[in-house]
């Protein structure tokens, strides 16, 4: 089941409207809308994600786990076998990832006797979720640059204008590439959380497209207009150059968002910047002094 069915299904247990759930969380309408929308097939931010999640009483595997349909967890008999607290435990539970990967992970850190115990006291203390989600949002932004170049490299077809103007099989072939990497743009910017072309970027990409489909679908070998051809490749190629950017400016975001977050865990767990004082060892020196006189 997907999450904006679970989502729907869950506020409609408890007898809420879209509006009464975004009134008692304190988010927008529109937002409620989305996420339930099957359509759109959008995720949460990490934060309202969360709220979402204690609201329910579910966990982050219920919800992102399209194959889950157990909402609660207990424990199980992997503790031992991982070497893993029942608190580390229970936040692995909470994850999207499968027991299997986590299996992987101890066995990979293994041969250390040290590093299992860092491993588990870094589960216990950080929001291990909110790196997930920020490292899958990382590798859905650098899939999306991946499939961008499609598009951008079509000026390296420059010198060929002819060529491929001879042969509407390679044009055909072209189109056809572009078609099957437009998709692939859609489906990743849908479920990207921080992209910025969620809502107008296939659209006016497809618009593009179609002005090719409309050249070979009217063409005519040694009679097609080369100019107008260059023109329709040009805007497919702008296009892909100017979501680049905007991709490569979100990832810039979400890299500033991974740090932001390490360096809070950090300073929440390991900061001693508001404890300094005294040493004890000095201050039963002074008190000793101090006596003295």
């Amino acid at each position: 089941m997907k999450l904006s069915q679970k989502l729907r299904e869950l506020r409609e247990e408890k007898g809420l409207t879209q509006q009464s759930l975004a009134d008692e969380l304190g988010i927008g309408i529109q937002s409620v809308r989305n996420y339930e929308n099957d359509s759109l097939d959008r995720i949460p931010s990490t934060v309202q994600l969360k709220m979402l999640k204690d609201f329910y009483g579910v966990t982050y595997e219920y919800l992102l786990d399209e194959d889950c349909n157990n909402r609660t967890t207990e424990s199980v008999s992997i503790g031992k076998e991982l070497k893993l607290s029942d608190k580390a435990l229970d936040k692995i539970i909470n994850l999207q990832y499968r027991n299997r990967h986590i299996r992987e992970l101890v066995e990979y850190l293994a041969p250390d006797d040290e590093t299992p115990v860092v491993f588990n006291d870094w589960i216990e203390k950080s929001d291990i979720q909110e790196y997930l989600v920020l490292i899958k949002e990382y590798q859905t932004l650098n899939k999306t640059l991946e499939i961008l170049q499609y598009f951008t490299a079509l000026n390296e077809f420059d010198k060929n204008i002819s060529d491929l103007l001879n042969d509407k099989n390679s044009l055909k072939h072209i189109l056809s590439i572009l078609e099957k990497k437009a998709e692939e743009f859609k489906e990743a910017v849908r479920s990207s959380i921080f992209s910025t072309l969620q809502d107008h970027g296939y659209e006016d990409m497809n618009l593009e497209i179609d002005k090719l489909r409309k050249f070979i679908r009217n063409y005519k070998k040694d009679s097609s207009d080369v100019k107008n051809f260059e023109e329709v490749m040009i805007f497919i190629q702008a296009i892909g150059e100017a979501y680049q950017e905007e991709t490569s400016r979100s990832i810039n975001y979400c890299l500033f968002e991974i740090t932001e977050v390490l360096k809070n865990e950090l300073h929440e767990f390991y900061s001693v910047e508001n404890n300094l004082s005294i040493p004890s060892e000095y201050k039963k020196l002074l008190k000793k002094e101090g006596n003295k006189k």
